[in-house]
């Protein structure tokens, strides 16, 4: 069997046309996302801490524009792996280009069909959990580096060793592993275990990584703390 795990369904879309977003928000809350709107680049920004799996922007928002708020975004550790697609009203060639500079994953031009973005949604839950640096063995393991995750059986092997892990902790441990060398936000992580916005001063997160630290003894140093943004997994050659 293969474990299932709670993906983030939380999607901000940024337009400043009212119909627009009322329909995104109809099909996608449709097919079983929370969709947050927003009308403006600030907005953007306020809701982005809760760890959104996407954000689309018109790169023309009023106070602050699409540009300018992917910046930010994009400067900021714990919003920086978000996905950002950009939305404009008429198409540039100067536009497209600037929009893959800024890091977003896409640039599409108004009018827009539904079951593109839901296309590009499922793109990245695959890519998010099973990305091309982790290697499936199988149904049910994960392996990066020297690590094994054996999904069905709450087992980590590594060095020789087999840790049993409650359900949580290979959760998170899979999460790491599956974005390894990337930080991942303590909230983004709470979000894909428990599927709602971690509450302010929630320490579920530190002791689940202290429990698999402890657990994976000299292996659990490959876990690295972010300083007031998250963790990550650092795998270098020959870990």
């Amino acid at each position: 069997m293969i474990m299932q795990y709670q993906t983030n369904r939380y999607i901000i879309i940024a337009d400043n046309d009212d119909a627009f977003l009322a329909n995104m928000k109809l099909f996608l809350e449709a097919e079983g996302f929370h969709v947050i709107t927003a009308k403006d680049g600030e907005s953007v920004l306020k809701n982005a801490n809760k760890g959104p799996l996407l954000i689309l922007i018109n790169v023309n928002l009023p106070i602050l524009d699409g540009w300018r708020t992917a910046a930010l975004l994009k400067n900021s550790y714990s919003t920086s792996a978000i996905p950002i697609i950009f939305l404009s009203d008429k198409y540039s060639e100067n536009d497209e280009v600037l929009s893959f500079e800024l890091g977003g994953i896409n640039y599409i031009t108004k009018p827009i069909a539904p079951k593109i973005i839901i296309t590009q949604i499922k793109k990245l839950i695959d890519q998010r959990f099973f990305p091309q640096n982790s290697t499936i063995e199988s149904k049910n393991l994960i392996k990066a580096g020297k690590l094994e995750i054996d999904t069905e059986h709450l087992i980590v092997r590594g060095k020789g060793r087999s840790i049993k892990l409650t359900k949580k902790e290979l959760q998170l441990l899979t999460i790491l592993v599956s974005n390894k060398n990337r930080v991942i936000s303590r909230n983004a992580i709470f979000q894909e275990i428990w599927g709602r916005t971690m509450e302010k001063g929630n320490r579920n997160i530190d002791i689940l990584i202290l429990r698999i630290r402890k657990k994976l003894r000299d292996m659990g140093n490959l876990i690295k703390s972010i300083s007031r943004v998250g963790y990550k997994l650092e795998l270098k050659d020959g870990n």
